[in-house]
């Protein structure tokens, strides 16, 4: 490790890191003063300011590497795309979300909510729109299910395709002197670590209590921190940023998709991606990401292109 350290480029990781948390946490208190995001609080302004944050990663690897002349890092791979990975990714993320939601249930962790009584309450009335009375449950739960499978790896991939620039494409690569183990762990922690003071100040100054927020925060971290360090191995095995924004954005479409109606009366510390049956789940993932050999070749994922040395200034 003493050996390998030296060759991390410690001021390209310092400005990066610098301007993605500076921004991320200035957000963070202007929200906090703003009274947080609270169900049904997402304004235009909020949603505009929350797509900006996503493109902050990007925008501080490509300022890094112009910092430090390091031309190596601002070119990334984007096209072609191979369909096979990307369709093993969006069946991989709903059955992840099917795996969670089914055992925590089992487990008398929360409710199945068939009749979807929590989206039918948010829907116009008749007098509004006529379609409360003719959308029947199944037709909602089939729908919002196919909506989110479509969407992630489109619209959520492309949302999320700044923030696997930055995180993975730049960071993550410029960690791997400390090995596949050690570059994963740390930009997923620093992943992590970035969230937390976002989700807290939202979460507090919304309708949460300060317990409430501060557990929130440390359980989003932790998933984050797990589902960084499988991106940053997809990425490895591929050095494909379209590949790994896709497969986040796959899971992103789940987490904001129909299971928030489905699952009632949910135990936050258990249930769901944040709760304990979901960070279990992921760190399985993990471990299958990094154990079973070559399943990227398994999945149709090219071998990488053989890559020019960096050139840094640094």
């Amino acid at each position: 490790m003493e050996g390998t350290l030296p060759l991390i480029d410690k001021k390209a990781l310092g400005i990066f890191l610098g301007m993605t948390y500076g921004i991320s946490w200035l957000v963070a208190v202007f929200l906090y003063l703003g009274g947080g995001i609270s169900e049904g609080g997402w304004t235009l302004r909020v949603g505009l300011l929350v797509l900006g944050l996503m493109l902050v990663p990007a925008a501080a690897a490509l300022v890094a590497s112009i910092l430090t002349r390091d031309r190596a890092h601002l070119s990334i791979r984007l096209w072609p795309i191979n369909p096979r990975p990307v369709l093993v990714f969006a069946v991989l993320a709903p059955v992840f979300f099917i795996v969670v939601y089914t055992v925590s249930v089992s487990l008398g962790y929360g409710v199945a909510d068939w009749g979807l009584g929590a989206l039918r309450a948010r829907m116009p009335g008749p007098a509004e729109a006529g379609l409360q009375q003719q959308m029947p449950a199944p037709f909602l739960l089939i729908a919002g299910f196919l909506m989110s499978v479509v969407l992630g790896p489109t619209l959520f991939a492309l949302i999320g395709l700044g923030t696997e620039i930055g995180w993975r494409a730049y960071l993550a690569q410029k960690l791997e002197p400390l090995g596949r183990w050690g570059a994963a762990a740390v930009s997923g922690l620093l992943w992590g670590i970035c969230w937390f003071p976002l989700v807290l100040g939202v979460a507090w100054a919304g309708e949460s209590t300060f317990f409430q927020a501060l557990s929130l925060a440390i359980r989003i971290s932790i998933a984050a921190a797990l589902f960084g360090m499988l991106l940053a191995e997809v990425y490895r095995r591929s050095r494909h940023v379209a590949l790994t924004s896709v497969l986040a954005g796959c899971f992103y479409a789940q987490e904001y998709g129909i299971w928030y109606y489905l699952i009632r009366q949910p135990d936050p510390l258990m249930t769901g991606p944040y709760g304990a049956v979901g960070i279990v789940g992921l760190a399985l993932l993990v471990l299958i990401a990094f154990l079973v050999p070559r399943w990227e070749r398994l999945i149709g994922i090219a071998p990488p292109p053989v890559e020019p040395a960096a050139d840094s200034g640094a």
